[in-house]
């Protein structure tokens, strides 16, 4: 009887899978005239959620550090992912504790939450330029998705 059983659905789910690609393949419409140019990817060290607010501006951009540059400590309206594209990014701030550095080589992706900790900065600490692409949420309509700040108390010298 379970021999039965299992070849009644096995039946019945092959023709209906069957439908369901050719129906699928005849939907699809090739592109004409498009082209993609992807910025990067990266693979996230943990979970993490964005909420999106009505009536604010989702920003992207990329940014390039050279060796031993800096972005300065800074912090953002709403949450923002990040992706390194190439070299190794040394974060401050964010989550961790403000004066502990943390390393995202090329490939890692990072979501600034919301309400970090503190403030934080990226610093370029290789030999070799960085290449980060960021997305930046609820960005008030036209203003900017970076507020300057004052470092953290406890680490003045982080630069």
């Amino acid at each position: 009887m379970r021999n039965l059983i299992r070849r009644t659905a096995i039946l019945v789910v092959a023709p209906v899978g069957g439908i369901v690609v050719v129906a699928a393949t005849t939907l699809a419409t090739p592109d004409s005239g498009l082209t993609r140019t992807p910025y990067g990817r990266g693979v996230h060290g943990k979970a993490g959620t964005v909420e999106i607010e009505a009536h604010k501006e989702t920003v992207a951009y990329s940014l390039t550090l050279a060796p031993g540059g800096s972005t300065g400590w800074h912090t953002h309206p709403g949450a923002v992912i990040f992706v390194v594209k190439s070299g190794n990014l040394t974060q401050y701030g964010l989550d961790g504790p403000a004066c502990t550095a943390e390393t995202l080589a090329t490939g890692q992706a990072y979501l600034a939450p919301v309400h970090a900790r503190h403030p934080h900065l990226f610093r370029n600490d290789g030999t070799e330029p960085l290449e980060v692409v960021v997305t930046a949420f609820n960005t008030p309509s036209g203003q900017p998705s970076r507020l300057d700040a004052e470092p953290p108390a406890e680490c003045p010298n982080v630069r």
